[in-house]
């Protein structure tokens, strides 16, 4: 009977040394998404490669990021792989589909041409036969064509990281006098300069400016170095109030709502939107801007020129394309006037 327990024993013993260990399995990765053309994942301790499962073919790895060039549906998951492990499960799999459109939906709205947005990163438009490169921004989808001339022809392709899209069949705007390019003002009975409401006008007259749909004296505007300005005396006979302005010129047609206002602190006269800035003008009453804050915005998004505050484009792009359910956000100015300080808002809204 010893006998027999000794030799089970050696047995167990005997197979217990055949059992070779395993292998530990590698985590797999938890998050996984698609954007701007590239698949991104959280990076697995002690990985050395990862592979991408394609719609059902595999792509092996060094990086935590791939880039899609082709056109297509995808379904994607992916799984970590290293020397001495188990490779992981896949992760969970995302669907989704690269197109490289045209853009659609192309029409005109007053002085802006508008597209849909296809999240390209420029586009071509070209405008009764001329062709111009438009880089990504917050006005991506815009740009501002003169109706009022001529005729336009437009045509737009979309350029994409490594391809871009056909042009799009031509479109055909005919030539509207009707159309008026709109501007804000606010102005104070207590200040003294004329107001620039048209700049950079080169070459151009004035047919006729009305005030409710009655024609009136153009001597309350003149023209000086390309700049229209109205007059400061002709404005402060107006109550406070909104009042509007319709100014037919050979280069089209202007909306202008001027605020009259009764203050003597510094205030926000107009903004002015560019491809490169926005443009504030303040009447400072012999002031300075300080500066402005809020929304993370640091010194070097900013200029500040005299009476002017240009913030940069990038900026304000940035705040928008970071943030997709972002509808506006808010600064703050501070303004300096001897020893007083006064603060002021202005808000910011998506394109």
């Amino acid at each position: 009977m010893i006998k027999k327990i000794i030799l089970v024993l050696m047995l167990l013993l005997t197979l217990s040394a055949c059992i070779e260990k395993e292998d530990p399995r590698l985590n797999r990765p938890t998050f996984i998404e698609y954007k701007d053309g590239y698949i991104r994942f959280n990076e697995i301790e002690e990985a050395e490669q990862y592979v991408l499962l394609i719609n059902f073919d595999e792509v092996i790895i060094d990086e935590t990021e791939y880039f899609f060039i082709t056109e297509g549906e995808f379904i994607v998951s992916v799984k970590s792989r290293a020397a001495g492990y188990k490779d992981s499960f896949y992760s969970q799999s995302i669907t989704f589909t690269i197109s490289y459109q045209a853009p659609s939906n192309v029409y005109l709205d007053g002085y802006k041409l508008k597209w849909t947005d296809m999240n390209a990163l420029s586009y071509e438009v070209a405008v009764s036969g001329s062709t111009f490169s438009y880089v990504l921004n917050a006005y991506s989808n815009q740009v501002v064509v003169n109706p009022y001339l001529s005729d336009l022809t437009v045509k737009i392709k979309a350029i994409y990281p490594y391809s871009e899209s056909e042009f799009t069949n031509e479109y055909y705007f005919p030539k509207d006098e009707s159309i008026a390019k709109e501007s804000n003002f606010n102005y104070s009975i207590n200040s003294n300069f004329d107001l620039v409401i048209i700049g950079v006008i080169q070459d151009s007259y004035i047919n006729s400016i009305k005030y409710n749909d009655k024609d009136i004296d153009q001597n309350i505007v003149y023209f000086e170095n390309g700049v229209l300005y109205l007059k400061s005396d002709y404005i402060k006979q107006f109550n406070e109030g909104m009042h509007e302005l319709l100014l037919s010129t050979s280069r089209g047609n202007y909306l202008i709502k001027l605020n009259v206002i009764d203050t003597i602190n510094p205030y926000l006269v107009s903004y002015l939107e560019n491809y490169i800035s926005y443009i504030y003008t303040f009447e400072l009453f012999n002031g300075d801007i300080l500066g402005i804050n809020g929304s993370g915005i640091t010194v070097d998004d900013y200029h500040i020129n005299g009476s002017r505050l240009l913030i940069d484009y990038d900026f304000i792009y940035s705040k928008f394309e970071n943030d997709e359910n972002l509808e506006s956000f808010s600064l703050s100015y501070s303004i300096e006037i001897g020893d007083d300080l006064f603060i002021g808002y202005f808000s910011i809204l998506r394109p």
